[in-house]
């Protein structure tokens, strides 16, 4: 559907318009009279339309209406822009402020820390007790252990026979000798874990 141009709304009077281009179809036709057909006729200049009273009444009324709802809620302006505009370590000699304000009290003094040093030393010196503490069963365990495999009887009935009697057990000699090799392994192994918890 179109809609006629002369039923839509128009603020200027038609009359003038007639009358405006009656009198340039006149000129325009004289024009043509006297001048020869190498010029074209002048059109008259496009006036800038006015608008009526009540037309500019009824945009003011609307925008009025508006107003509320073209502005931003209260709640998303801010409200204090201080800290964009009074930032204190723009400054060139900026020093910031300190957190601890009295720094002698809160610094341990000579009691505490020997206190503390005391402490861990009772602690290391737990530790090292019971370190020694369980350090010479394990070791005796361990070697009583190897001494009595069948392996390391059959090795020495091989090599000194001369320990074994002629059933097969040891003889009182043999005897002596497992335990002088028993308590030499034993001192020797004290002797490396002392140097080794040293280091």
């Amino acid at each position: 559907m179109a809609t006629a141009i002369s039923s839509l709304p128009n603020e200027v009077s038609t009359n003038e318009v007639v009358s405006r281009v009656e009198k340039n179809t006149e000129a325009a036709v004289n024009m043509k009279i006297s001048n020869p057909p190498k010029q074209q006729p002048i059109m008259a200049p496009n006036s800038p339309t006015e608008l009526s009273q009540e037309s500019i009444q009824q945009i003011v009324a609307g925008l009025q209406q508006a107003q509320g709802s073209t502005s931003l809620p209260n709640r998303d302006l801010p409200t204090n822009n201080n800290h964009i505009t009074q930032d204190e370590q723009i400054q060139p000699n900026y020093v910031p402020k300190p957190e601890n304000t009295n720094y002698i009290e809160n610094d341990q003094d000579f009691e505490t820390l020997i206190e503390q040093s005391k402490n861990k030393k009772g602690e290391q010196d737990r530790l090292d007790v019971l370190y020694d503490e369980l350090q010479t069963p394990v070791i005796v365990m361990i070697l009583f252990f190897f001494f009595q495999l069948p392996i390391f009887q059959k090795t020495l009935a091989k090599n000194i026979p001369s320990l074994f009697s002629r059933d097969g057990n040891p003889s009182f000699s043999g005897y002596l000798f497992k335990t002088a090799a028993f308590g030499a392994v034993f001192y020797g192994l004290t002797k490396l874990t002392k140097q080794i918890s040293e280091i």
